[in-house]
């Protein structure tokens, strides 16, 4: 297990907006201070707002801003799309799938971090 550079890239650029405050930010700006892949940030970004996390705005003074506030949102949330552990029979690559006798104390480790990573807060990564 280990995190992704998926999962990196949404906690650096939220914990970006986090510092913004409630100030509208350019993403390029973002790419451009973090030294970050703008297509890819875009692409979090465009995730990020799918999960009501951050909300965009248009305009000359436009740009990306956190949806809620630092507190309420958590490391499961900002991952909700993401699972912790990447198991063969869920790749579809186990010759054991529907009859595994491992399956559900994956399911039960998976159910554990979710529940470890609720816990965990935004403000956490801004030691707040």
């Amino acid at each position: 297990m280990g995190i992704t550079k998926i999962q990196e890239l949404k906690i650096i650029l939220l914990v970006a907006l986090a510092q913004a405050g409630d100030n509208f930010i350019s993403i390029a700006k973002i790419a451009e201070e973090k030294r970050l892949p703008l297509p890819f940030l875009r692409a979090v970004a465009r995730e990020l707002i799918s999960q009501a996390l951050i909300e965009s705005k248009e305009g000359k003074n436009g740009g990306y801003r956190l949806a809620k506030q630092i507190e309420e949102i958590s490391l499961a949330e900002i991952l909700k799309k993401d699972k912790f552990f990447r198991i063969p029979c869920e790749r579809g690559n186990c010759q054991l799938v529907g009859h595994c006798p491992v399956f559900s104390t994956w399911q039960q480790a998976e159910n554990k971090m979710s529940e470890l990573f609720s816990k965990v807060k935004l403000s956490d990564f801004l030691n707040i």
